[in-house]
């Protein structure tokens, strides 16, 4: 154990840790007794830990960061198939299944479910890498059972450096407005551990009523969300009863319009909470940038300067360092990057293949003071009637009008799913681009699909349309 090992438990704290409606209050004491209790059930064997919003995954979370065992994080919602797949992939043959509203005190296996299947087959790799803290699945759709192995030092350099900069203290109030197997969410885990906060745990969505209540009801200080909720809230509007507390706001997951961004610090300034927009990815444990709410308003449209513990730089198509506003791939470099990737069972036993250092795939600039500016993905970008097509560029142009919509494409084929009207947005096209418009289908539809994190799902639109 160290004193950076912020799952680890002091001597003794009573104050509340976790409040979940249906359960009540819960103190850092209560939590870490049944950690304990959980890990008298742990050998070090990998398992898959179903990560449901509820205080036994809490628990159940702990528990195996202290008994250093690995672990494969798993969405709730998968179907039982995958999540067999999955785990044979890994040579699991064990998971966890918290339940729903346990009550404390009653028992290790009245928390959680542990289900396990007889097989003669023995693990192929007798040794998993000592540093290996979990699994977390890549965020597509496509049902590979890819997965990012993170360590024990990503979680405490990541969550450290984010309590800094959100100036995080025990008084503060957060709020599962996320689900855990999200790796956003599982942040706002870690965060209210490492700074010994309050975490209201609820599985409300956050457009609810009930979520609105809760939040209000128990003077919850933090509010999370991605680009889908504050494009909502805005439509909607801010509930008013919660902006009484409210002190800290983040946004992360995408890209926001700078629109809806600019509504969101009007009211940070009218109702006095600071506004972070942030940007990260699952390899980055998650966070990679942030924007210093002082410079928000100046930096409109950034994802900000780096983590106090990292680097970003900017590389041009000949793979040198790009100058000042030049577009290139974005680069990160911090210990709070990834051990790398696993497929296989025998990927576990690998050790750190990135070696602090990521390919982030995103296409982006730095401006003159060192601000990060994202203008896409690489990959997304496809040849119309000749002519080079950015997809997220079109999209990110339609979100700064005020447009819902998914793109995505191949070549000489454009779709578009649009909330509202297809004029519109051919409107929008002729005075943005000059795409011919008989290369581009427009459809109107009730809803964009959205994975459970509220990103688009690009590749569920590939498939409705049969973009190869």
């Amino acid at each position: 154990m160290t004193q950076q090992e912020f799952w680890q438990g002091q001597e003794s704290d009573n104050r509340v840790f976790v409040h979940e409606d249906g359960v009540g209050n819960l103190t850092f004491d209560e939590i870490f007794s049944e950690a304990e209790e959980l890990g008298g059930f742990l050998s070090g064997t990998p398992l898959a830990l179903v990560a449901v919003n509820t205080w036994s995954f809490v628990a159940a979370y702990i528990a195996l960061l202290r008994k250093r065992t690995p672990f494969l994080l798993l969405d709730p919602s998968l179907e039982p198939d995958y999540t067999d797949r999955v785990c044979r992939t890994f040579g699991i043959k064990e998971i966890w299944s918290p339940v729903l509203g346990a009550t404390p005190g009653s028992g290790a296996k009245a928390l959680v479910d542990m289900m396990s299947w007889d097989s003669n087959e023995a693990r192929s790799s007798s040794s998993v890498y000592e540093e290996l803290a979990m699994l977390m699945p890549t965020s597509g759709s496509t049902g590979s059972p890819k997965s990012v192995r993170v360590s024990r030092q990503n979680l405490i350099a990541s969550t450290a450096s984010i309590s800094r900069y959100l100036e995080m203290t025990p008084e503060r109030v957060l709020i599962s407005s996320l689900p855990f197997h999200y790796t956003y969410g599982l942040s706002l885990l870690n965060l209210s551990l490492y700074s010994r906060s309050k975490m209201v745990i609820t599985r409300s969505g956050v457009l609810s009523k009930e979520f609105w209540d809760l939040f209000s009801r128990l003077a919850v200080t933090d509010f999370s969300g991605v680009p889908f909720h504050f494009e909502s809230l805005q439509r909607q509007g801010f509930p008013r009863e919660a902006l009484g507390s409210l002190q800290c706001v983040t946004q992360a997951g995408g890209k926001l319009a700078p629109a809806i961004t600019q509504k969101f610090l009007n009211y940070a300034e009218s109702w006095g909470f600071q506004f972070f927009t942030m940007y990260g990815q699952t390899e980055a444990t998650p966070r990679i940038s942030y924007v210093p709410p002082s410079q928000s308003r100046q930096k409109l449209g950034s994802v900000g300067v780096p983590i106090d513990i990292g680097k970003i730089t900017v590389r041009n198509e000949q793979g040198s360092e790009a100058a000042a506003f030049e577009v290139g791939e974005v680069f990160y470099e911090g210990p709070n990057v990834c051990l790398g990737y696993a497929s296989s069972e025998s990927d576990l036993e690998k050790g750190d293949l990135l070696n602090g250092l990521l390919g982030t795939g995103d296409l982006g600039y730095l401006d003159e003071d060192g601000y990060l500016f994202l203008t896409g993905r690489a990959g997304r970008e496809i040849k119309v009637s000749g002519h080079r097509v950015n997809l997220d560029e079109i999209s990110n142009h339609m979100g700064e009008i005020g447009l819902a919509v998914a793109v995505s494409g191949a070549t000489n084929r454009i779709v578009i799913e649009v909330l509202g009207s297809a004029k519109d947005v051919r409107s929008a096209l002729k005075s943005f681009s000059r795409i011919h418009p008989t290369r581009v289908e427009i459809y109107e539809v009730d809803e964009l699909t959205r994975l459970p994190s509220g990103k688009l799902d690009i590749a569920a639109l590939n498939l409705r349309w049969n973009i190869g």
